[in-house]
């Protein structure tokens, strides 16, 4: 849940893989998207993000969507291998 701005700590961009990384202009997640990244990278759990025009859910949508394809492509890959 968000805390509201300035209550948490921002997260490193850095904290993506380095040719995802390179899409953001900016070195460190706003606020509401640094509290949205735990959930984004390490579960599975359906999101709701509501916040003001601006704040980052955009961004915070592409993150996600990384994460999608990276794990599609992984069972992909899986799969290929157990048929190989």
């Amino acid at each position: 849940m968000f805390d509201g701005p300035g209550n948490s700590k921002l997260i490193s961009v850095s904290q993506l893989d380095k040719d995802f990384r390179t899409l953001f202009k900016f070195t460190n997640f706003n606020s509401v998207q640094s509290q949205c990244f735990k959930e984004i990278f390490d579960s599975d759990i359906n999101m709701v993000i509501s916040a003001p025009t601006g704040a980052g859910k955009t961004v915070s949508g592409a993150v996600v969507l990384r994460v999608v394809i990276s794990h599609f492509f992984l069972k992909v890959s899986k799969i290929t291998k157990s048929y190989s």
